[in-house]
């Protein structure tokens, strides 16, 4: 431009020839000769003022033509085109899962003796495509949105390791369309409850219902397409409590939804590319409701400034909501002789005095509940692994204070806490009857697991080393964090006492144990 510009000078100024300005400048003869020459035509045109300017103004354009691959002949194309032809067919026949990919495509072309790169090929298989179809640009309309009234919803996908484990998640994904404020939910599975629950959680959070949800063709939102889309029996129920009403995108029309379309790579981007393992499934929750908030608040670039200002009209042009819908599916199980019902091959414990009863089982998207007489007598979280038993061993006191041998290898005592387990192994394993009267007396009275193993951790702070269940009971009673905890520091000469005395004190037990049993067999 600088040179086009310095041209143009040097000949009006300077009244100099083509041939003095092309040594000056450096430049080549007939460049010089061209510009002129179209400054020229623009003075001769209809419009001398503007052609001047666009002569001045616009960058000089090279065009260096059309350029063919000299491997790609015409016989290879043909042999091309041959393929794309065959993989057509295949496509509508019975071996769509075996049509030829730009790979197979080079090695056939190897094996007739022409020799072609990866990438002559795939730019000769996109040539001949686009001349079969030419790509058709398509222009969108930008939209302007009311508050509060349209809102998207969506799925989708992510991977994480969940307690060391590789999981497949799902993430409900919502988007307010006048400020784009996103909120997201993760489940782990994409059902019918998953589906109700964020919407439950979601009307929750913002605190009121949007005027009209959109969907695209989700099994969970729509039920057939026999002369029309039909909703579910799940989102009329919904709708009709939270009084929204609801539109279906056209099919493979993303861009009708665009909003959550792209919201939900960007949460997914921002919250999980990053941050891949976490100790629970809470934690992944709450680490992804933090980025959703973040989201919600950042002006970071000039698309997203005002965002709050928006934000908060969309939320208070939101309708009232109603309350919280009941989001789960009732079932009539039978308790089984080993005190549980059985949900989709997984078992659930239940107190034992329901044994050979009907309860009620409320099913939701993340746990159980199992009702009887109107009252909850049980809840779990809920498991997806076929096989798997969930028990609680305060379902099981009664029968364990009459067979309190069998508590040592039950399977309720191998799911409990590991300090449950180990404090039973160290103080309790020689009258596990005091240990189920210990767990009776925590339940009857509000305690917890937690609460017992801090009695017993102020109990040994306090110099205890073999603990009773009446000693652990008088210290949830009397209160089991005193206001001045000291550490207990490690002393070697003193734990080797303690071992050494609670060695003696196990083989005294035992030793009085076998003289009641000869006593007794003395008797009989």
């Amino acid at each position: 431009m600088l040179e086009r510009q310095k041209i143009i000078h040097k000949y009006i100024a300077g009244c100099k020839s083509l041939r003095e300005i092309s040594r000056e400048l450096g430049v080549s003869r007939q460049t010089v000769t061209k510009i002129i020459r179209e400054y020229e035509e623009a003075l001769m045109s209809d419009r001398p003022a503007e052609a001047v300017d666009e002569v001045l103004t616009t960058r000089p354009q090279y065009h260096s033509g059309p350029r063919r691959s000299p491997v790609v002949t015409q016989e290879v194309r043909k042999i091309v085109s041959e393929c794309l032809k065959e993989n057509d067919r295949r496509r509508y026949g019975s071996m769509r899962k075996q049509r030829m990919s730009i790979h197979d495509i080079r090695r056939m072309l190897e094996r007739k003796g022409f020799k072609v790169s990866y990438s002559s090929v795939s730019r000769c298989v996109r040539s001949l495509r686009q001349e079969a179809k030419p790509r058709h640009t398509e222009a969108y309309i930008k939209q302007w949105y009311e508050p509060g009234s349209e809102c998207e919803f969506d799925w989708g996908e992510v991977c994480l390791r969940i307690g060391g484990s590789q999981r497949k998640l799902y993430m409900a994904v919502f988007t307010l369309c006048h400020s784009n404020g996103r909120w997201a939910y993760l489940f782990r599975r994409q059902d019918t409850l998953a589906f109700m629950e964020s919407h439950r959680d979601f009307i929750k959070e913002v605190g009121g219902v949007p005027r009209t949800m959109v969907y695209d063709n989700m099994r969970v939102a729509v039920k057939g397409f026999v002369g029309g889309k039909e909703p579910t029996p799940a989102l009329l129920r919904m709708a009709d409590y939270y009084g929204f009403s609801y539109r279906f995108c056209n099919a493979r029309a993303g861009w009708e939804k665009g909003h959550v379309e792209r919201s939900v790579g960007y949460v997914r981007s921002r919250a999980f590319d990053l941050d891949t393992e976490f100790s629970d499934f809470q934690a992944a929750q709450l680490h992804l409701a933090g980025v959703c908030a973040e989201l919600n608040t950042e002006e970071s670039s000039p698309s997203t400034s005002g965002k709050n200002e928006s934000l908060a009209d969309d939320l208070g042009a939101l309708l009232p909501s109603p309350g919280q819908i009941g989001c789960f599916e009732m079932r009539e199980c039978s308790v089984d002789k080993l005190s549980t019902v059985c949900i989709n091959g997984s078992h659930y414990s239940v107190p034992d005095r329901l044994v050979g009863l009907k309860v009620s089982v409320r099913l939701y998207s993340m746990r159980i509940a199992v009702y009887h007489d109107g009252a909850c007598v049980a809840e779990h979280e809920r498991s997806w692994e076929k096989g798997r038993w969930t028990l609680d061993i305060d379902h099981y006191l009664d029968t364990l204070e009459r067979k309190s041998g069998a508590i040592g290898g039950s399977c309720a005592l191998r799911q409990m806490p590991q300090e449950m387990r180990v404090l039973y192994d160290k103080h309790f394993r020689d009258s596990g009857k005091d240990f189920v009267a210990l767990l009776r007396f925590a339940s009857q009275n509000g305690f917890r697991h937690d609460d017992i193993l801090s009695a017993c951790r102020e109990l040994r702070r306090r110099g205890v080393r073999r603990l009773s269940a009446d000693q652990v009971r008088v210290m949830m009673q009397t209160g089991a964090a005193p206001e001045e905890s000291r550490p207990e520091t490690p002393d070697p000469q003193r734990d080797i006492i303690e071992s050494g005395s609670d060695a003696i004190l196990s083989y005294l037990t035992g030793a009085m144990v076998s003289n009641r049993t000869a006593e007794r067999r003395a008797e009989i």
